[in-house]
C-alpha cells in the first residue's frame, strides 16, 4: 500500500478531499433542513371576527375609554401594541361601521374602539378639542360631526388713541383697549379760550383693517351727541363745581382672520373720560444727564429707574423746572432727598447727587421731594428714583 501511494501520490490527496467534503456535508445538510423555531401567532391565521363593543373596564389589557396610551403596555390580557402593529387581516370597514352603529343602539354609554388612540392625540396637537372626540355616546373618534366647530378666535390687537392739545398746541394722549374706559385730568388753564382740540385714531396690528364708525360725546350724565374723529370740545366748569366729566365714546368696525382662515367682523367700543378741573396748572420737570426726564403733576409722584452704566461714575447731574400756566408765579420752598439707607441731602434748581449702592445690594432708592408755593397755595412733588448697579447685577447673574 505504501508503494502504491508512493507511486500515485495524488490518490492520497484526493482521498483527503473526499473526507473533508463528507464532514462538511454531514454538518450542513442537517442545518439546511431545520426550520426556524418561533411561537405560533394565532392572529396571523385568524379569520375576520365580529367586533364586540365593550364598556370601559370590561376587557383586561385593553383601554375602553380611549386611554390606550397609558394602559396598552401594561394590560394583563395581552399587548395592545401588537394589535396596532401586527399584519393581521383587517375587517371590512363597512361591516365595522355597521357593527359600531349597532353597539350605539344597544349600549349608548360605550366608548369608541374603531380607531387607534394615536389619531385622537394627533387631532389634539393641531387644536382639536379632545373632549369632543372621546364620544360618550359611542361615536367613532374623529367622526363626531364637530369637525367644523370654531377654533379659538385670534385676539384682536386694536386700540383707540385720543390726542388732545393743551394750550392749543401741546399734544397729550392716552390709549384705550376694546371694551375699556380710560380717563385723564384736564385743567381749565390748559384750554385754549375754553376749547380743547382733539383727534381720534386707531392703533395696533389690526388697525389697518379697522375703521371708526361712530363718535359721540356726552357732558356728565347728559345725552350724548354726535361728534367727529377730529374736532374741538367747548368745555366749561359749572358754578360751584369742582370738576366736570366729558365722555367720548368711540365705536369701530374691525375685520380679521381666525385660525381657520375665515374672515371675522367685530364691532368694538372705547370710552375716554376727560375730567375738567379748576386746579392750578403747575407741573415740575426733573431732567438728568445724559437724556433722562420725568414730569410730576401737582401733589403727585412719579417713579423712574436709572442704571449705573448711563451715568459717569454714578454722578446724577439734575435740573428742576416748573411747567404750566402758573410756572412764572411758582417758587421752590423746600427741596431735599433721602435714601433707604439713611443718606440725606438738600436739592437746588440744578446740582449733582453721587449715587451708589450699599455693599451686598443691587439697588438703592432715592426720594426727591420738593414743595412749591404758587398763588398762596403750597404744592408738593415727589420723584422716586431707583438706582441700579448694572455691573453688580451682571456679576451676580453669572
Amino acid at each position: 500500500m505504501k508503494k502504491f501511494f508512493e507511486r500515485f501520490p495524488w490518490v492520497q490527496q484526493a482521498g483527503c478531499g473526499v473526507l473533508i467534503c463528507a464532514l462538511l456535508l454531514s454538518i450542513c445538510l442537517p442545518l439546511m433542513g431545520m426550520r426556524s423555531a418561533e411561537p405560533d401567532n394565532p392572529i396571523l391565521q385568524a379569520a375576520p371576527q365580529e367586533i364586540t363593543v365593550l364598556q370601559a373596564g370590561q376587557a383586561p389589557g385593553h383601554a375602553g375609554n380611549g386611554e390606550a396610551e397609558s394602559t396598552g403596555a401594561a394590560g394583563s390580557g395581552g399587548s395592545t401594541d401588537s394589535e396596532l402593529t401586527g399584519e393581521q387581516e383587517q375587517p371590512d370597514p363597512e361591516e365595522t361601521e355597521n357593527q359600531t352603529e349597532q353597539g350605539q343602539d344597544t349600549q349608548p354609554e360605550q366608548q369608541p374602539q374603531g380607531r387607534p388612540q394615536q389619531e385622537v392625540l394627533a387631532d389634539a396637537a393641531i387644536g382639536t378639542n379632545t373632549d369632543s372626540n372621546k364620544g360618550d355616546e359611542g361615536e367613532e373618534a374623529g367622526n363626531t360631526g364637530e369637525t367644523d366647530e370654531d377654533l379659538p378666535e385670534t385676539e384682536l390687537d386694536l386700540g383707540a388713541l385720543l390726542t388732545w392739545y393743551k394750550y392749543g398746541s401741546q399734544a397729550s394722549s392716552m390709549v384705550c383697549a376694546p371694551g375699556e374706559s380710560v380717563g385723564k385730568r384736564v385743567l381749565l388753564a390748559q384750554l385754549d379760550r375754553g376749547r380743547l382740540r382733539y383727534e381720534l385714531n386707531l392703533t395696533g396690528l389690526d388697525a389697518e383693517d379697522a375703521k371708526i364708525t361712530d363718535v359721540r360725546v356726552a357732558v356728565g350724565n347728559g345725552v350724548s351727541q354726535k361728534a367727529e374723529t377730529r374736532g374741538v370740545l367747548d368745555m366749561t366748569l359749572p358754578d360751584g363745581a369742582e370738576f366736570q366729566n366729558y365722555i367720548l365714546t368711540v365705536q369701530a368696525h374691525a375685520v380679521q382672520k381666525n385660525q381657520k382662515g375665515e374672515t371675522v367682523e367685530t364691532n368694538v367700543d372705547f370710552s375716554f373720560v376727560l375730567r375738567l378741573e379748576s386746579g392750578i396748572d403747575l407741573d415740575l420737570q426733573l431732567t438728568w444727564q445724559p437724556n433722562g426726564q420725568a414730569t410730576c403733576p401737582a401733589n403727585g409722584s412719579v417713579n423712574r429707574t436709572v442704571k449705573s452704566d448711563t451715568l459717569t461714575d454714578g454722578n446724577f447731574a439734575y435740573a428742576l423746572q416748573f411747567l404750566g400756566e402758573s410756572a412764572d408765579d411758582a417758587t421752590i420752598r423746600t427741596a431735599e432727598y433721602w435714601t433707604t439707607d439713611g443718606e440725606r441731602g438738600t436739592l437746588s434748581e440744578s446740582g449733582e447727587i453721587q449715587m451708589a449702592v450699599a455693599d451686598g445690594k443691587d439697588t438703592e432708592t432715592y426720594y426727591l421731594a420738593v414743595t412749591a408755593e404758587v398763588l398762596g397755595q403750597t404744592i408738593s412733588y415727589t420723584f422716586v428714583v431707583t438706582y441700579e448697579d448694572g455691573l453688580d447685577l451682571q456679576l451676580r447673574s453669572v
